[in-house]
C-alpha cells in the first residue's frame, strides 16, 4: 500500500505544470535589466529622508505575463542626508517595498524632531516593522522595532510617543493566539513608558 501511494504520488507529480517560479538566487540575477526606481522624500529639520523602492516591470516573454519581482534585486534603501551639503548621514537596506511616513493625525501629531517610517514587508496583518530617528539636536536612529503580527494604523501617539506591541517577558499559551500588548514608547526618553 505504501508503495502504491508513492507511486501515485509520483505520477501525480509528473502530470503538474513544468514551470515553476521562484526568486532566484543573488548571483544568478541578470543586472542589466534596466530597473525603475521610485522615491519618496520627506524634509524634517534640514534632512532629507530618501526612501527608494523598486517597480515591478514586465517580463514579456514568460506565460501569463509574469512580472520581474522587483524585491529579487533587493533595491529598497533608505538613505539620509543633510539638505545643505548632501552629506551622507545614514543608509541601510529595507525589507520590502511597503513604506510609508507616519506623521499622526490632529491632536496626535509627531513632532519634528523625529521621522517614523513604517514598513510592511508580510501579510494582511503581519510583519510590521517600524523605524524610528531623531532629526534634531543630533540626528541619530532610535529604533527598529519588529511589531510580529500586529498591524496597527494609529502608531503616532503624540509628539514623541508612538504605540507599538511590547512582547511580554513572560506569557501562557499558545503563540498561535498572541494577544496585543500596546505599549508605548517615548521617542524622547528613548525607552518604553
Amino acid at each position: 500500500m505504501k508503495k502504491l501511494f508513492c507511486l501515485s504520488l509520483f505520477v501525480l507529480s509528473l502530470s503538474q505544470p513544468s514551470h515553476v517560479f521562484s526568486e532566484p538566487s543573488a548571483e544568478y540575477l541578470d543586472y542589466n535589466v534596466v530597473r525603475t526606481l521610485l522615491v519618496t522624500t520627506k524634509i524634517s529639520n534640514g534632512l532629507r529622508f530618501d526612501v527608494i523602492t523598486p517597480q515591478t516591470l514586465p517580463f514579456e516573454d514568460l506565460p501569463q505575463n509574469r512580472n520581474y519581482e522587483a524585491a529579487w534585486y533587493s533595491d529598497e534603501l533608505l538613505v539620509v542626508r543633510t539638505v545643505k551639503t548632501g552629506k551622507l548621514l545614514h543608509a541601510q537596506t529595507l525589507k520590502s517595498s511597503s513604506i510609508m511616513f507616519l506623521e499622526g493625525f490632529n491632536s496626535k501629531k509627531l513632532s519634528d524632531d523625529y521621522v517614523v517610517l513604517r514598513e510592511h514587508s508580510g501579510g494582511a496583518s503581519c510583519c510590521l516593522i517600524i523605524h524610528a530617528f531623531q532629526t534634531k539636536p543630533k540626528f541619530k536612529k532610535i529604533l527598529e522595532h519588529n511589531n510580529k503580527n500586529f498591524d496597527m494604523t494609529e502608531v503616532i501617539q503624540g509628539e514623541h510617543t508612538i504605540e507599538l506591541h511590547k512582547e511580554p517577558f513572560f506569557s501562557v499559551g499558545s503563540s498561535a493566539e498572541l494577544k496585543y500588548n500596546a505599549s508605548i514608547y517615548n521617542l524622547k526618553e528613548n525607552d518604553w513608558e
